[in-house]
């Protein structure tokens, strides 16, 4: 992997990607850090085992690559690990933001050490995640931070994966994202970086009109057929204000409602001359 022309430091990925090795060790050696889920069958060495290096031993053949000293603790799946772990070791914490506001979780943040076919890999963290439910189900993800990156930062970048599958999902159903006809690469990326700008206005407009994504609440008191109803006289005489007042009642500007809005208005057509 190339390094990105863009600087970031994270690169969070879901279980899908976390089962590639291969990919995990491609971002780490761009400099980046990954953020990627991982099966519950992941085995990994808690801490940093004692690892013997490649050169001659007392008996046999020089030993090509690292191993696991022996008499260090063997590697394990993820599961029995995070069963294992003490109450002390879970915080309560606000992971990420939902559809419906703040989720809460318990997570576990710990040092540990990829195996890699019986050869350590890269150390890391082990981040649990623990529902809150009756289920308690846990989910597990590892990443190649270093010791020194704090548990509110894993926090933090563990609520990161929602509002990006959010966008993606706002700009393919409601903007058409996926409805482009390119050949080149350019042209692609021309589609796609016009369906973010546009999706970053409308989240923009959303934001400041305060409004909930795809709730519609209808038309606004006195309207007549969908159509906002005429200033009274007394109002349009007044001095027109800077600002939307708390009182006014701000209609949502969902984006179902502005395709059909646009599907609905009467077309167009230019006016023929009379000869």
């Amino acid at each position: 992997m190339e390094r990105a022309a863009v600087p970031f430091r994270w690169v969070v990925a879901a279980e899908r990607y976390g089962r590639i090795p291969a990919f995990l060790d491609g971002v780490a050696a761009t400099g980046q850090w990954y953020f990627a889920e991982v099966p519950a069958s992941t085995k990994v060495g808690l801490g940093q085992p004692k690892v013997e290096l490649p050169g001659q031993r007392p008996r046999g053949r020089p030993r090509k690559s690292p191993r696991v000293a022996a008499g260090a603790p063997k590697a394990e799946e993820v599961r029995p690990i995070a069963a294992r772990l003490p109450a002390r070791a879970w915080r309560r914490s606000t992971s990420k933001e939902g559809s419906k506001g703040p989720i809460a979780a318990d997570l576990a943040c710990v040092r540990v050490t990829r195996a890699r076919r019986g050869h350590p890999g890269l150390a890391g963290w082990l981040i649990l995640r623990r529902s809150l439910d009756r289920a308690r189900a846990v989910k597990y993800v590892l990443s190649n931070a270093p010791a020194s990156c704090s548990h509110a930062a894993l926090v933090r970048v563990r609520g990161l994966r929602w509002p990006v599958e959010t966008a993606l999902e706002e700009a393919t159903g409601e903007l058409g994202m996926d409805h482009y006809e390119t050949r080149t690469w350019r042209g692609w990326h021309h589609h796609m970086t016009q369906t973010f700008l546009a999706h970053h206005f409308l989240v923009r407009l959303r934001l400041k009109l305060k409004q909930s994504p795809g709730v519609d609440r209808g038309p606004s008191p006195g309207a007549v057929d969908g159509r906002a109803a005429a200033p009274s006289p007394e109002r349009a005489r007044g001095p027109r204000p800077r600002a939307l007042s708390s009182g006014t009642q701000l209609r949502s500007l969902s984006f179902a409602l502005q395709a059909n809005l646009a599907a609905t208005s009467p077309a167009r057509t230019p006016a023929r001359e009379e000869s």
